[in-house]
């Protein structure tokens, strides 16, 4: 007695043929499947997520890093540390 074979699709990111039990479910495609399995899917939605956690890190440091650079530049040009910080939240303020 022959087990039944399960049809198995390639996965378009690790190129190993799969069941189609571990593909997401995409009723737009052919055959109504994803086309990466879900191993690869979740991996990749990880990677999008730590990109997306990192590039909201590096925006805060950006913002941090232009208001200490603005608040530097005015104590070159004489001012003193607290109207330095005044001038900074006027221009807050007029934004």
């Amino acid at each position: 007695m022959e087990l039944p074979v399960m049809p198995t699709k390639i996965c378009n990111i690790c190129l190993k043929a799969v069941p189609l039990i571990e593909f997401f479910r995409n009723t737009s495609s052919k055959d109504g499947h994803g086309y990466s399995c879900k191993t690869c899917s979740n991996v990749e939605t990880q990677y999008r997520n730590m990109q997306t956690k990192y590039r909201k890190h590096y925006q805060r440091y950006l913002e941090r890093h232009r208001m200490l650079a603005k608040r530097y530049q005015r104590l070159i040009m004489g001012m003193t540390p607290r109207e330095a910080v005044v001038d900074e939240i006027r221009g807050r303020e007029e934004e």
